[in-house]
């Protein structure tokens, strides 16, 4: 039975891969710098520091990775804030989850200026426990590292904790740790698609698919 549920953001809970896709083709048409659908796939999975690093260096730019990151924040952040909308069924099943006593938390290459406005607009930012981001560490989500922080802020156990992904390399690296992973799909992620359901122990393209019952209820939660 699991106690303790771990949910990426973009593209998992929150249904805002095409906001960034569109940021990645504005970006590259202002500053002249060619294929955005190459770009995207290649970025997919960094958070924001690899993301800035990754584009100084394919671009040989002359720009400080926080310059990028600041241009990238005032093209996003409106967005967030008026637009984006949840994934099929995920505030309802989160909700749900909550309502069951199951400890939740995000984790995430986003940060929380970005998300949370997002979060708050949907009704779901005062159900998660703890929040984790990516975005201070070159590692990003190629090592389980932010999960393992996340559970045990929820003070539980990889054996008994859940990890909502949409891309491969985070359903690997969780895997990698022992945790139960449920892969959400996403039109965005549509390459990793054969992958992740291989891999993931569970794959969903709508949470009210998800069996509920696979989650233990916690009878002390009021």
């Amino acid at each position: 039975m699991l106690k303790y549920a771990i949910f990426d953001l973009d593209g998992t809970v929150l249904d805002s891969m095409g906001i960034w896709q569109n940021i990645d083709a504005e970006f590259l048409k202002k500053h002249s710098l060619g294929d955005s659908e190459k770009y995207f796939e290649e970025t997919r999975g960094m958070n924001f520091m690899q993301f800035a690093l990754y584009t100084i260096e394919k671009y040989h730019m002359d720009r400080t990775p926080e310059s990028l990151m600041k241009e990238w924040d005032e093209m996003a952040r409106k967005e967030y804030e008026t637009t984006v909308q949840a994934k099929p069924g995920a505030v309802k099943f989160i909700k749900k989850l909550h309502g069951m006593g199951v400890k939740l938390a995000v984790a995430t290459s986003n940060y929380e200026a970005m998300y949370k406005p997002a979060l708050v607009r949907l009704g779901i930012y005062d159900l998660f426990d703890t929040f984790c981001e990516t975005h201070n560490s070159l590692e990003g989500k190629s090592n389980p590292k932010i999960y393992l922080e996340a559970v045990k802020n929820l003070g539980g156990t990889p054996e008994a904790c859940a990890v909502f992904e949409d891309i491969i390399i985070g359903i690997r690296s969780a895997n990698s740790a022992g945790f139960t992973t449920f892969a959400v799909a996403d039109k965005h992620s549509k390459a990793d698609e054969p992958f992740l359901r291989k891999e993931a122990f569970r794959f969903t393209y709508d949470y009210s698919d998800i069996d509920i019952s696979l989650f233990e209820r916690n009878t002390d939660f009021k």
